[in-house]
């Protein structure tokens, strides 16, 4: 059985947060967040869960094992999502649990469709909180009975309608809508490449100019 000792149980608010600032000092490299499997609220407890408690802003993921899947229930059994990446290249590892362990850890989405399901009905309608999926935070709305992330991405720049992605499957669905949920013609997914482009080239540009410089100092 999946044990839950995640974000949402009491035992971590019970916990006194001894430097509640000290997890701060890692935004400017990244959190590290360590999921569980059994609910949306399942989270290891760490220094940098704190932040989410402090500030009291939700936090969920999606990547929620389905109750009715006793082979992978039982091959998961407590373990988090940094120990199936360990676990994975364990010389011992039966073939049958490397695969499953794979599925999930190379899982580029961060849902699954039990997951996202838990994500719909759980969820309050107007509630705005935070989703960790693969490896990032996203900004997280219910509208309606319809969930949204923030579009954040530097490709949106030129695009001030799209303001939300729907999350509608587990490997998306690319409609988005502006700040008052109205969906964005088709006819805007040109200059989403055009702007996507931009970003690859200037990132060309920024590597080239990096290599230059590198070179200049070398042969100074």
């Amino acid at each position: 059985m999946l044990q839950n000792e995640g974000a949402g149980s009491d035992e971590y608010h019970g916990q006194e947060i001894e430097d509640p600032f000290g997890p701060l000092l890692c935004l400017a490299t990244g959190l590290h967040v360590n999921i569980m499997f059994g609910s949306i609220k399942d989270f290891v407890n760490t220094p940098e869960l704190g932040i989410f408690h402090l500030l009291d802003i939700p936090l969920y993921h999606g990547c929620v094992v389905d109750p009715q899947d006793a082979t992978a229930i039982g091959a998961i059994g407590s373990k988090s999502y940094d120990d199936l990446s360990s676990a994975v290249v364990a010389p011992d590892l039966t073939p049958r649990k490397r695969k499953l362990f794979q599925k999930i850890v190379e899982n580029k989405s961060g849902l699954t469709p039990y997951g996202l399901s838990c994500l719909r009905r759980d969820v309050r309608d107007g509630e705005l909180c935070v989703l960790f999926h693969n490896e990032h935070f996203s900004t997280m709305f219910k509208y309606k009975g319809q969930l949204y992330l923030l579009a954040t991405d530097e490709a949106f720049l030129d695009m001030p309608n799209h303001v939300w992605e729907k999350l509608e499957k587990v490997k998306g669905g690319n409609v988005y809508v502006s700040s008052d949920f109205k969906e964005c013609k088709m006819d805007h997914v040109g200059s989403m490449n055009d702007a996507t482009l931009a970003v690859s080239t200037n990132d060309d540009i920024d590597e080239q100019l990096a290599r230059s410089l590198q070179e200049e100092e070398f042969n100074a």
